[in-house]
């Protein structure tokens, strides 16, 4: 019979086999159910309608409508509990006490009060029927109903007619012994034949299964409560005979409000149980989290474990975006994915602060969060799909999404702690590179002592000087700075000074010119927004004349009896094409000094704000004016680390000084 009934539904749906096994076999127990069940369901309704008295419903109508509303009332009042049955898979046990108004009407009229059961059965199929898209949905609907009318129509018909065989009557006519036996007795009947008959393909398609046991347990925890109103659907009936439509209204209205405390109670208690899994969920998910490995090799794993129970085992999707990752669960269900990245992006934009919304569709209740990384931004979102609204579920979500931005921004952290720990060693390499661009001693000049010193604030540096040798015993002076910092600074760094010290050979006589041909060749060879301030000197250290172009930078000191500033003849390179400087010269007596240094030195910052300033600079330089170029450069720089103190140091700090010695009596 199993195979008969499973080969048939394979012929009937081709598509079972491409299924899921967890889908295949709920799809073959709905199959197969809906062909065991249609021939009852169909003799069913011919014998109904061979059955009915279509005179008694002339006469009765008006009670048999008022039992309808009270059959419509009870059904929309079936309560449910819930019930985990495997990984994300879930059996909801729903009952309702309806038996005690259908019995009842048919221990009263016949089978003519079994139409109210079909009626409504009739009318809420349809109105879900109209409300369902999808295959799969329409035939799980079209199952239930005809499983039914299978028993609303052939069971109870059956035990009617043991019920007359035993030589009952319409209406009951009382609770005494020999009127009630055959209507206990047909009761008995009413309540095995769904369970030996009707369901008997449901029992063949577990039989094989472990899982067979607990499913009869659900099967009768499921009918338990109908099959205990049965006895009273007895005693309202004969209450009817006896004592009137009061009374048994009044018995069914107690019915009702039982009903309906028990709906509210499973509600009560279902939400209960779904916060209490969500809240254990979510804490073993985040254990796990911590401890896995922070690439997020292991998520999808772990999503797979978690996150379905935190959306009853419906159809859900969750993805990131920068990430590419995707992550689905029962893909069988309506979830259309592209729809609702679109949709969730749209939202963002418009509200990038909102936590998330559901609306309904023609396919149910799309419920869409955000999963949002630093300053808010959306980086992936959540997507589910259900039945009904289920707006208690969102802080779960809400919560699942903090667990996957947590560990998105664990998993960037980590690769940028890789990244920069590569970047640093790249950096020191460049920094030694960078080095070997200075000049690697100091130039030998009778007369003069010389002294240079660059301390770069980062492993590279954008500040540089240099040492042009040049004919007839000239020495080009070179102190510059990019207006910027790291790497970009570095490397914009090398190509200026690799073009200065060029077109500083090509010109030795014009500074100005050596500026000016540096700065088109910057800007034809570049599209950086950088630029360099540049002071580039020519000196002659026989007369002592130093020729010189500053390009926006700080404004040399020649320290003497007094400070002599050599301050901008331009602006700094690299900003605009076509630009010139102008040459200026001064000449340095001996026992004068030259100092050349970068904003690292004035614009050095201590721990309350304040700068190092010109000031301070000038009357250090003054101070030590007529001491060793290597003194006037230690006192400086120990005045400058002495005023920023345990303040980190903010900018590169170059410093070159040159002294003229003075010439004694003899010439010397």
């Amino acid at each position: 019979m199993e195979s008969l009934l499973n080969s048939l539904a394979r012929k009937l749906d081709p598509s079972i086999d491409k299924r899921s096994r967890v889908e295949q076999a709920g799809a073959l127990m709905e199959m197969a159910g809906l062909l065991w069940t249609f021939p009852f369901a169909l003799g069913g309704v011919i014998w109904l309608v061979a059955a009915t008295e279509w005179l008694l419903i002339q006469q009765t109508w008006p009670v048999l409508l008022l039992l309808l509303a009270l059959h419509v009332l009870f059904s929309r009042l079936s309560f449910s509990f819930q019930r985990q049955s495997g990984k994300g898979v879930y059996t909801i046990v729903s009952g309702s006490f309806v038996t005690l108004v259908s019995w009842s009407a048919a221990l009263i009229f016949g089978p003519t009060g079994l139409w109210i059961a079909i009626l409504n059965s009739a009318t809420y199929e349809a109105w879900q029927w109209r409300q369902q898209w999808g295959y799969r949905r329409r035939v799980n609907l079209l199952f239930n109903f005809i499983l039914n009318i299978a028993i609303e129509t052939f069971a109870p018909l059956l035990a009617l007619w043991v019920y007359r065989r035993l030589g009952g009557v319409y209406p009951l006519p009382g609770l005494g012994g020999p009127d009630i036996w055959p209507a206990l007795a047909a009761t008995v009947i009413l309540a095995l034949i769904p369970f030996f008959l009707v369901l008997l393909p449901l029992f063949l398609n577990i039989w094989q299964s472990t899982a067979w046991r607990d499913f009869f347990r659900l099967l009768l925890f499921a009918n338990g409560f109908g099959l205990a109103t049965l006895p009273f659907a007895v005693l309202a009936a004969g209450l009817y005979t006896q004592l009137g439509l009061p009374v048994y209204l009044f018995l069914l209205a107690g019915g009702a409000l039982t009903n309906l405390l028990a709906y509210r109670f499973s509600q009560i208690l279902n939400s209960l149980q779904e916060r209490a899994v969500e809240l254990a969920v979510l804490e073993q998910l985040g254990r796990e989290l911590i401890a896995a490995p922070p690439d997020l090799s292991t998520l999808p794993q772990l999503l797979d474990e978690h996150a379905p129970r935190l959306n009853g085992g419906g159809p859900m999707a969750i993805w990131l975006i920068e990430r590419a990752m995707v992550y689905r669960f029962n893909e069988s269900g309506i979830i259309h994915l592209d729809e609702a990245r679109e949709k969730l992006q749209t939202r963002f934009q418009q509200m990038p602060g909102f936590t998330g919304f559901s609306e309904p569709n023609k396919e149910g209740v799309l419920t869409l969060l955000p999963i949002r990384g630093d300053q808010y931004r959306l980086i992936g979102g959540i997507a589910t799909w259900s039945g009904q609204q289920r707006q208690e579920r969102l802080p779960a979500l809400q919560s699942l999404s903090g667990q996957i931005a947590s560990a998105v921004h664990r998993a960037d952290a980590y690769e940028q702690m890789i990244t920069s720990e590569k970047m640093a060693r790249e950096l020191e390499i460049a920094g030694k590179i960078q080095a070997t661009f200075l000049p690697t001693s100091r130039p030998r000049l009778p007369g003069w002592d010389v002294a240079a010193a660059l301390i770069p604030a980062r492993q590279t540096s954008g500040d540089f000087y240099d040492f042009v040798y040049l004919e007839n015993g000239r020495l080009g002076l070179v102190v510059a700075d990019v207006a910027d910092k790291g790497t970009g600074a570095a490397l914009y760094m090398a190509l200026s000074r690799t073009l200065l010290r060029t077109y500083a050979m090509q010109f030795p006589d014009d500074p100005a010119r050596a500026l000016q041909a540096t700065n088109e060749r910057i800007l034809t060879d570049t599209e950086s927004e950088q630029f360099v301030t540049v002071f580039y000197g020519v000196l002659d250290p026989v007369g002592g004349r130093l020729l010189y172009a500053n390009a926006g930078h700080n404004p040399a000191l020649v320290v003497g009896n007094q400070v002599t500033l050599l301050g901008n003849t331009g602006i700094p390179l690299g900003m605009f094409p076509e630009q010139s400087w102008q040459n200026k010269q001064v000449y340095l007596a001996p026992g004068e000094s030259l100092l050349l240094y970068s904003d690292g030195i004035p614009e050095a910052m201590n721990g309350m704000g304040d700068e190092f300033g010109d000031e301070r600079l000038q009357q250090v330089a003054a101070a030590y004016q007529g001491q060793s170029a290597a003194a006037i450069q230690e006192a400086i720089h120990h005045a400058v680390q002495t005023f920023v103190a345990d303040a980190p140091q903010a900018d590169d700090i170059t410093l070159l000084v040159l002294v003229r010695h003075q010439v004694n009596e003899e010439g010397a």
